[in-house]
């Protein structure tokens, strides 16, 4: 395990408020220490690059950029909820 990821903050039950503080440090630790990473995992989950812009230049940008990241996964989960991926049909092809 990395030292960031010591500071990912898990969901088990916890009541919304304590996970949202909990992804808040680990954004402000990855702000502090390597804030190339957080670039990447901001990229990876497709935040607007316009709004993490905003965010890091807001009085709070942990707390912001923690928002964004959070919103992005739940509309990420909502879509697939939605558009289920359509079961793998057998490619006549790829059959020996």
């Amino acid at each position: 395990m990395t030292p960031e990821e010591a500071f990912l903050p898990t969901y088990e039950g916890q009541p919304e408020p304590v996970f949202l503080q909990a992804l808040e440090a680990w954004v402000a630790h990855l702000i502090a220490r390597d804030p190339e990473r957080l670039r990447q995992i901001l990229y990876r989950i497709d935040v607007s690059e316009s709004d993490a812009g905003n965010a890091a230049l807001s009085a709070e940008p942990a707390r912001e950029l923690a928002r964004l990241i959070a919103v992005r996964q739940i509309r990420k989960w909502r879509y697939r909820q939605q558009n289920p991926p359509a079961p793998p049909q057998d490619d006549a092809d790829l059959l020996w």
